[in-house]
């Protein structure tokens, strides 16, 4: 069996090396016997490929800068009542029930949002 990869499959996959949809029709025409291995083949790559992407969502969360509720209200121009109000549409971290913060990234994506939105109007 060949590793997992694809150089003209799916247009999201073009960036593996090797032949994915070659090594697919392997693995669907595995003999019976061989099946358990086959799945626990596919089961470390799953686990391999959702360990690097927590890894990445990690990583990006600690280079994120967290803002207060009153900071976020000034960049958004509005009231902190407001804020929150729609903590949770802005990505809130909530530190305790009386203590919230934002994302600074979660609040640009809000904004460009909302910039969008009002575009199509």
């Amino acid at each position: 069996m060949s590793a997992p990869g694809a150089s003209a499959g799916h247009p999201s996959l073009r960036f593996l090396s090797g032949d994915l949809p070659g090594t697919l029709r392997e693995l669907v025409q595995v003999p019976p016997s061989q099946i358990p291995d086959a799945i626990g083949y596919l089961e470390c790559v799953k686990a391999s490929l959702w360990a690097r992407l927590a890894e990445t969502q990690v990583n990006s969360d600690e280079e994120d800068t967290y803002l207060t509720a009153p900071q976020v209200a000034t960049k958004l121009q509005v009231d902190v009542k407001w804020v929150y109000s729609h903590a949770d549409e802005l990505g809130v971290v909530r530190l305790s029930r009386r203590n919230l913060r934002f994302p600074e990234s979660a609040v640009e994506r809000y904004l460009r949002r909302r910039k969008a939105a009002s575009t199509r109007r």
